[in-house]
C-alpha cells in the first residue's frame, strides 16, 4: 500500500488490526523509498503505530514483513 502526500509531512500513523482476524502478517514501513527500521508486528489488534521524522517526506509504503 502506497500513501502519497501532496505536501511534505513529518509524520504518519494509524490504528492497525494485524491480528489473525485481520491480515495476519506484519508490515514494514518505508518512507520515500527507504526502509526506516519500523515494523508493525502482527500482534497489533487495533493499536496505534506511527513514525515521526526530522526530515519532511512525501510518501510511505507498507510492505508485508514476511515475503
Amino acid at each position: 500500500t502506497i500513501f502519497e502526500f501532496d505536501e511534505p509531512v513529518f509524520g504518519v500513523g494509524g490504528n492497525w488490526d494485524l491480528s489473525l482476524n485481520g491480515p495476519g502478517e506484519g508490515l514494514r514501513l518505508f518512507v520515500d523509498g527507504q526502509y526506516v527500521g519500523q515494523e508493525i508486528p502482527n500482534t497489533y489488534t487495533g493499536e496505534f503505530h506511527g513514525v515521526v521524522s526530522d526530515t519532511p517526506f512525501t510518501s510511505t509504503v507498507l510492505h508485508p514483513a514476511y515475503v
